[in-house]
């Protein structure tokens, strides 16, 4: 049993994505009120979350001129029920704190009826390390006489880290009417990888081994543009928004592969030595433009929020192209390996509500979808296949929020909590047997994979310090 433990892992995990931001882009919210309220404020955002929902209401908003920082915590699990069969699961879990968005406004002396902005922020950031080992004694190699020492070690790895850089720049048209805009620079970074090892020793002291491994990882630097108009009524606000694809400006890509077999024939192929270590290879990331619209409508003493944000498809097209590499051992044989993707079109929504009980105190709600642009079916990269998927989880996220300001003398308090989940069934390769009549390989059954995120936000301002950088932004205004 523990033997079909061993193999069942590996043939599983080759088949289960690996977890990533690459097809999902409302994953992340920028600036605490933003944060509760979903992302819902391309209409109506009034801090300086507005470099990123919509630059244009920089112009409209009073005064926005000292930082944005909240301290935000996350715990997110991961779940696969009935991995090995009806009674054999898989989790992970992690607690840890992620970085704070920051902006910030500045004037230029000569442009005194502009409005200037800077910003950094997380766009994505995700690492998923699973890691598996068993050792028993049994019949685990059939070739040999007796029972053996086995054990085998499984490890995965996917990270990503993706930082913008921002400089925004918006312009009132009227006192209700203003644009705007946001250059971005991307800075993202990507790895994965993946290694089995197994190893068998017979009771005639005779060793097996058998040693896979294959990782690839790139850094793209990129530069992005989004434009942007806003309006004011007196009840309504609106915005309005277009986000062009990424032009690469930097890019490499690294690929290492190993491949060593030993101890064991199989069929026709002995023993096996395959590596190959490729450097500063040529890399392609493209990403989709994008359209996005909002609004906010004021109701007695609250708001109602709505956004929708339309992102294109892209055709599938080479990301990364190792070069062919033959095996050591068997120069005939010669291993090929590209990094493809291909995204869906996809449409996004957001509703949110804010409101005023008091003067000390005002909630917030909202929900948000997150679907996912890669296609069905596609290839993961730990499948050891010539072809591999960049973007695989094709499950849809669903964000909910809420929290509540707390006004005090001298302070004011946000706690909040945003939950988002995931999940997707998955044919299950292999299964536990629990009878003499199971079929290991039945392919109608089934994996349930899980994904659960909550996000805790804690923020203290201090209102004095806004009052003392308002004095600082407004003296720098009258003087230009």
């Amino acid at each position: 049993m523990k033997r079909l433990l061993i193999i069942s892992g590996i043939l599983l995990i080759s088949n289960y994505p690996l977890k990533s931001q690459n097809a999902h882009y409302w994953s992340q919210q920028y600036g605490t009120r933003s944060m509760l309220l979903g992302g819902s404020v391309i209409g109506g955002v009034t801090d300086l979350g507005a470099v990123y929902y919509n630059p244009a209401r920089l112009a409209l908003v009073e005064n926005p001129a000292f930082l944005i920082s909240a301290n935000v915590y996350q715990w997110q699990r991961i779940r696969v029920e009935n991995a090995f069969g009806e009674r054999a699961d898989l989790s992970k879990s992690k607690f840890d704190g992620i970085p704070s968005f920051a902006a910030g406004m500045f004037k230029v002396g000569f442009l005194p009826k502009h409005h200037f902005a800077y910003t950094v922020l997380s766009r994505n950031r995700s690492n998923l390390d699973f890691g598996y080992r068993e050792e028993f004694i049994g019949d685990a190699v059939k070739q040999w006489e007796g029972e053996e020492i086995f054990e085998g070690e499984i490890n995965i790895t996917s990270g990503i880290k993706e930082i913008w850089w921002g400089l925004s720049w918006s312009y009132g048209l009227s006192d209700k009417l203003s644009i705007g805009a946001t250059g971005f620079l991307s800075m993202n970074n990507q790895d994965v990888l993946s290694h089995i090892r197994l190893r068998a020793l017979s009771s005639f002291s005779e060793v097996a081994i058998y040693d896979y491994k294959r990782s690839v990882s790139y850094d793209v630097n990129s530069i992005l543009i989004k434009v942007a108009l806003a309006y004011e009524l007196e009840r309504i606000n609106l915005g309005l928004t277009v986000t062009s694809p990424m032009m690469n400006l930097m890019d490499k890509g690294d690929y290492d592969y190993q491949l060593y077999y030993s101890g064991i024939s199989v069929s026709t192929a002995n023993d096996v030595y395959a590596s190959s270590y490729q450097k500063d290879l040529k890399v392609k990331k493209k990403s989709p433009y994008s359209i996005g619209a909002g609004a906010e409508y004021h109701v007695g003493s609250g708001q109602i929020f709505f956004s929708a944000e339309y992102f294109g498809g892209i055709n599938r097209y080479t990301l990364l192209d190792a070069e062919p590499h033959a095996m050591q051992s068997q120069p005939d044989s010669v291993i090929n390996f590209s990094l493809v993707d291909e995204l869906d079109p996809v449409f996004n929504v957001a509703i949110g509500a804010a409101w005023k009980f008091s003067d000390h105190v005002t909630s917030y709600a909202s929900f948000s979808t997150d679907f996912s642009a890669a296609i069905p079916n596609n290839t993961n990269f730990i499948a050891n296949q010539s072809e591999a998927f960049n973007s695989t989880f094709s499950a849809n996220n669903f964000h909910y929020a809420g929290g509540v300001v707390l006004s005090f003398t001298g302070a004011d308090l946000t706690l909040g909590v945003s939950y988002t989940r995931a999940k997707q069934n998955l044919p299950r390769p292999v299964s536990m047997p629990e009878g003499n009549d199971d079929d290991i390989f039945d392919s109608e059954n089934q994996s349930n994979f899980k994904w659960q995120r909550y996000r805790f936000v804690f923020s203290i301002s201090v209102p004095f310090l806004e009052e003392f950088a308002k004095r600082k932004f407004n003296k720098s205004s009258d003087s230009n």
